[in-house]
């Protein structure tokens, strides 16, 4: 079914299960969506971090104005990948 769609990692992933008379072995299914999952927390987590550091910023940048500071404030995203997060 995946190579109808192109789906070549797909494919791999199924034909990497072993299976019995053309079932699934169900520990082995089990075990690839327990990482499928782990790795669909982990992207959300890191795709709402940048929400998590904006809610973060704007309190340290109202802090800084109440404290009296008026210049331009001028964030730089240094060593954080492809600036991801602060995009």
């Amino acid at each position: 079914m995946f190579s109808r769609f192109h789906n070549r990692q797909a494919e791999r992933a199924v034909l990497g299960i072993p299976d019995s008379d053309g079932i699934l072995d169900e520990r082995d299914v089990n075990a690839l969506l327990l990482t499928v999952h782990w790795e669909m927390q982990r992207l959300a987590e890191e795709f709402y971090h940048g929400h998590r550091v904006w809610n973060i910023l704007r309190v340290v940048i109202r802090s800084m104005r109440e404290a009296g500071i008026h210049e331009t404030l001028r964030v730089v995203d240094v060593g954080c990948g492809i600036g991801y997060t602060t995009r």
